[in-house]
């Protein structure tokens, strides 16, 4: 174990814009049952803040009501909307989208939030970093990939 003193005692970050990269991203569902996507972020910027290197946790709900920020936040990324066809979100062109935005930058505004009396960051502005080009996703998944699911 290596012992991080500065991230071992408090979870969030202080409130503020953050220039990140997308670490990960995986399934799962909200307490109140609703499925989610949870994205990780690693903090790389501004330069010289004391919160670089530091992680950030970020659910975005998969309901037709909350469509939009899930297209916020790949469009944030730098990947080119329009390029994209209609697909579910349970499909393999779905997932390879979020896993286009691992490895990608953008800008972040969190809040600190309390939540059931615990204080934690929310996300509440996404925006495209200078940083990198933008992204078209084009390649059709293959049939076979297809069939697997």
């Amino acid at each position: 174990m290596k012992m991080d003193w500065r991230k071992a005692g408090n979870t969030t970050v202080d409130a503020g814009v953050y220039e990140v990269v997308v670490k990960a991203w995986k399934p799962d569902t909200s307490r109140n049952k609703n499925p989610v996507i949870r994205f990780t972020y690693e903090i790389v910027g501004p330069s010289g803040n004391p919160n670089v290197n530091r992680t950030l946790v970020d659910s975005i709900t998969l309901t037709d009501a909350a469509a939009w920020r899930l297209a916020w936040f790949v469009g944030s990324t730098g990947i080119v909307l329009e390029s994209l066809a209609e697909m579910d979100s349970e499909s393999e062109e779905f997932h390879r989208v979020l896993e286009t935005c691992v490895g990608r930058k953008l800008w972040i505004t969190t809040v600190i939030d309390s939540y059931e009396g615990i204080q934690r960051n929310k996300i509440t502005d996404y925006a495209k970093s200078d940083d990198q080009e933008e992204t078209e996703i084009t390649e059709e998944v293959p049939d076979f990939i297809k069939r697997r699911g």
